[in-house]
């Protein structure tokens, strides 16, 4: 067997090559590849990439080629798309993104109350970390953010003082909030590991 950059060789026929794409390489690298060795050898080259047969000729471009495989993708994906399977699982997704959507709109509706009492507003933090973890989700991140300030927690309090962190749940609670204020200002949503850090801050003696 020979072995380029992003295909292996693994067998040499009269007619063609076979051969394998390297795991981790993107369709481009194996189509050029794939044409080098095509125009050296005046043979085709045959492989699989994701489950799609691909034969790449040495008078074509490995963009051409690359090109046959993104059409071939994209008409598996609209067929699959257009079947019975697919319309119903994009009826579930939608209603699945419906509800995170209400998730949210709840959560922003209950944090005016949250954030008078740390406990709960830690919860509603981890609660708000998981359910906002999606791109789709709507909501107002710089007025929750603002909202948090106002209450007197500070972006980033407590960075750096991880023992002081582990020994003092109050402080454990602000740090986890401004974290919240943080990724709120960066313009991302609450990052999904602030709600193991509210685990860890209902875990902690009172």
């Amino acid at each position: 067997m020979t072995t380029g950059r992003a295909i292996t060789i693994t067998q040499v026929g009269h007619d063609a090559i076979d051969a394998r794409a390297e795991l981790g390489c993107h369709i481009g690298a194996v189509c050029a590849d794939a044409q080098i060795l095509a125009a050296d050898r005046g043979k085709p080259v045959r492989f699989e990439f994701n489950g799609v047969p691909m034969e790449v000729r040495g008078d074509e471009t490995a963009v051409v080629a690359a090109a046959r495989y993104s059409q071939v993708v994209a008409d598996r994906a609209a067929t699959w798309a257009a079947s019975e399977d697919g319309q119903a699982e994009q009826r579930r997704q939608v209603a699945a993104a419906t509800s995170r959507q209400a998730q949210i709109d709840q959560l922003v509706a209950a944090l005016p109350e949250s954030i008078k009492d740390m406990p709960r507003l830690i919860q509603w933090v981890g609660q708000f970390a998981e359910a906002s973890d999606h791109a789709a989700m709507r909501y107002d991140a710089e007025a929750i953010a603002d909202q948090l300030e106002q209450a007197g927690y500070r972006r980033d309090e407590g960075v750096g003082e991880r023992e002081a962190l582990q020994a003092d749940r109050n402080r454990m609670g602000r740090y986890i909030v401004g974290q919240a204020i943080d990724m709120l200002r960066r313009g991302r949503g609450i990052h999904p590991v602030a709600a193991t850090f509210a685990e860890r801050f209902a875990a902690m003696p009172a």
